[in-house]
């Protein structure tokens, strides 16, 4: 109005946190400082650097941070990169990841889309249960303090749905609708998806019989979003956003629902629309 001042104003930290796996650098994520076990847990879930079908228990994981918080050091059996990764001459791959656009580690999608088993979930759910968990990111506490922040939660397909062991109350604020068992934020889309895929997997819920869940994210669904969803198990990945054409196209040869735009009481429904009801 033609004023000038002063004040204070929250702004969301940029932390870096170094994932090895083994002893070997895989990366290193621009992120937001907490959660960061589930962060890290998630990556390699979203990676395949961990069996997703797998308990923590099963497979010998561990995850010790620095005193700093700047590094994850990971062990999960016979753990380590994959050959033919593109790194360093000491053989070490880690990459810096920031926290926009990207695939992170993916090279060869189409030898991915090979190695992820289609999802085959043949349920239905009305497509009001999506609207109200879209609705529920509006609330995220971090993003209406700075508006710096992307969130993703991660939800039974119906409400008041089996959710596997030990569920417990939604993990994470706000408190969200019948069903909600997992809301996280960070400035980076893809690391709030991975900061819900880990706490999944660290309690032993994805895979086993598990789920199946809803992925509902407020960043754009990219391809490599629908890759996280897809190799997590998720048959409904929903977003406040829109999609890209080989998000879609991913999705199709995958056997997800994608769905876009859904906000207040509208939706684009992509790609497995059989599995939404009026």
């Amino acid at each position: 109005g033609g004023g000038a001042g002063e004040t204070a104003d929250a702004v969301a930290v940029e932390h870096y946190l170094t994932v090895e796996l083994g002893g070997r650098g895989v990366a290193t994520l621009a992120c937001t400082p907490a959660d960061l076990e589930e962060l890290a847990a998630g990556f390699l879930v979203g990676q395949g650097l961990v069996p997703v079908g797998e308990t923590p228990e099963a497979v010998g994981y561990s995850c010790r941070l620095s005193p700093d918080r700047r590094v994850a050091g990971v062990t999960a059996g016979a753990s380590g990169a994959p050959p033919g990764e593109p790194g360093t001459a000491d053989g070490c791959w880690d990459k810096f990841i920031g926290s926009g656009c990207g695939a992170g580690l993916v090279h060869d999608q189409d030898r991915l889309l090979l190695e992820i088993p289609p999802v085959t979930w043949e349920g239905a759910l009305p497509a009001g249960r999506l609207t109200e968990l879209a609705a529920v990111l509006q609330t995220s506490p971090l993003f209406r303090l700075t508006g710096g922040t992307h969130s993703a939660l991660a939800a039974t397909v119906a409400p008041g749905g089996a959710a596997g062991p030990s569920a417990g109350p939604p993990a994470g604020p706000p408190p969200g609708p019948a069903g909600l068992i997992v809301h996280r934020e960070d400035i980076g889309r893809r690391n709030a998806v991975d900061k819900v895929v880990g706490h999944l997997w660290l309690k032993g819920r994805l895979g086993g019989g598990s789920g199946p869940f809803i992925l509902v994210t407020s960043g754009r669904l990219s391809s490599d979003i629908v890759l996280k969803a897809a190799r997590a198990g998720f048959p409904v990945a929903v977003s406040h956003g829109a999609p890209t054409v080989m998000a879609v196209e991913m999705a199709r040869r995958l056997g997800l629902t994608l769905v876009g735009f859904a906000r207040g009481r509208r939706m684009n429904v992509y790609t497995g629309g059989e599995r939404v009801s009026e």
